[in-house]
């Protein structure tokens, strides 16, 4: 009888080992798909403006036109760059080598590059880009 009792309590022990395993592993499966998610959606984000402004420079190639294009091709390349940086760090995190480079963030510079990166997006739209030190919306011109 005592060898029954200490296999049941075995076989209780190890099934609730593998149920935390399980759990475990869902939930690291969740968060995996959590980060590909975030990671496409903020890959996109500055491919669009560079999609956008190369259709742009195509089309109306001229001196101004053309600086400010480049300007954002190369920001938004440069913002892409640092997000392929950041999935190399989570992967330094999830291996446990992880680096952390801590600096400040100027908002206002943030809010100026996205602001630039639309404009040939609004501009070809036909929209208007109101920024207000609260709030900024693209509502249709027409």
């Amino acid at each position: 009888m005592a060898n029954i009792s200490n296999a049941i309590d075995e076989l209780r022990e190890n099934l609730q080992i593998e149920l935390a395993a399980r759990m475990e592993a869902e939930r690291a499966s969740r968060l995996k798909d959590k980060l590909l998610l975030t990671v496409s959606q903020k890959l996109r984000t500055p491919l669009t403006a560079v999609l956008g402004w190369s259709q742009l420079l195509r089309e109306i190639a001229t001196g101004q036109t053309l600086a400010e294009g480049l300007e954002a091709i190369e920001r938004n390349a440069q913002a892409q760059r640092q997000l392929i940086d950041d999935l190399l760090d989570t992967g330094r995190i999830m291996t446990g080598r992880v680096r952390l480079d801590s600096r400040p963030l100027h908002l206002a510079t943030v809010i100026d590059a996205v602001v630039r990166g639309l404009r040939p997006i609004v501009a070809w739209l036909s929209w208007i880009l109101k920024l207000s030190s609260t709030t900024w919306m693209a509502r249709s011109a027409g």
